[in-house]
């Protein structure tokens, strides 16, 4: 049985670092707002300090950090069976984090993102959520839910179902307990009230201030 279970999503990312991308101030007129957008040329080629590569996630980055405090931890997460599941797999094997609920998925893609650093740290990320934002209620496991102490979930992307049938264990078992720490998605759903914040059983709720003023 675990301590806690880590339930959410799955990736890999790619970190790329150059000065010598090119930044280009912007103005848009209708809000009045100033930036910058990347701007490189098509058929060039650019010269990088680093390409770094990490698994992340949220399933898998909070189970690492528990397993690390010596909490005995799963994570149920969903990946393809490609050679960046592997590398997610291998991490999780490293970081004495249970794998057995992992889903591996052979018609779809490991999740990721592509991030694009340069001077002064200012960066792009590209997402592409793959099989990381597929969790469905079948992939949710009601017996080991049940038999662990404590149930995170971060961003499941936006899956109504899965997420109303985590929160129906938990109340039918008040033993568990659970954290939440949804993506903006998720918020969606309780903004627009699709689901009622009073039946989710939640213990400790996790929003930064940009978050929380989407439900305040």
């Amino acid at each position: 049985m675990y301590d806690v279970l880590s339930i959410g999503s799955a990736v890999v990312d790619v970190f790329i670092h150059s000065d010598k991308f090119q930044a280009q101030a912007t103005h848009d007129q209708q809000t009045g707002q100033a930036g910058e957008q990347l701007c490189q040329l098509y058929g060039d080629k650019v010269e990088i300090e680093e390409f770094k590569v990490y698994t992340g996630g949220g399933a898998t980055n909070t189970a690492v950090g528990w397993a690390r405090l010596g909490f005995k931890t799963g994570v149920i997460a969903e990946t393809g069976r490609d050679n960046f599941s592997q590398i997610v797999v291998n991490d999780l094997i490293r970081e004495q984090v249970g794998i057995r609920l992992l889903i591996k998925e052979k018609k779809e893609y490991t999740g990721g993102s592509v991030i694009l650093i340069g001077t002064a740290g200012k960066r792009i990320i590209m997402v592409h959520r793959g099989a990381s934002s597929q969790l469905d209620p079948y992939d949710i496991p009601i017996y080991w839910l049940t038999k662990t102490k404590w149930v995170h979930v971060s961003s499941l992307a936006g899956q109504e179902q899965t997420l109303a049938k985590i929160f129906q264990i938990i109340r039918k078992n008040p033993q568990v307990n659970l954290s939440w720490n949804p993506g903006k998605a998720d918020l969606s759903l309780l903004a627009q009230r699709s689901l009622a914040i009073k039946q989710i059983p939640c213990r400790v709720f996790f929003v930064n201030q940009q978050e929380w003023q989407l439900l305040e």
